[in-house]
């Protein structure tokens, strides 16, 4: 899983210097720093759920039904 990209701090005035120095030479007012990025807490994350059906779960139903139930509850929180 992937998780949530948050906006890149570049081109500042303090910070950590970054690799690329050529704006030093070509730039009349060069911002050459960056800050370092923390990463997410938060996960950007899709789930499905897969439910058998068959005939095999014939007397096993209610209790399928008890459980996809609960994912619904715990995932729309």
């Amino acid at each position: 899983m992937e998780q949530k990209k948050i906006q890149p701090r570049s081109d500042l005035l303090i910070g950590r210097l970054n690799k690329k120095l050529l704006r030093y030479y070509t730039d009349e007012h060069p911002r050459l720093f960056y800050k370092k990025q923390n990463p997410s807490t938060e996960i950007d994350a899709a789930f499905s759920l897969l439910v058998d059906c068959s005939a095999s779960m014939f007397d096993k139903m209610d209790e399928t039904k008890r459980g996809i139930a609960l994912f619904m509850k715990h995932y729309q929180e």
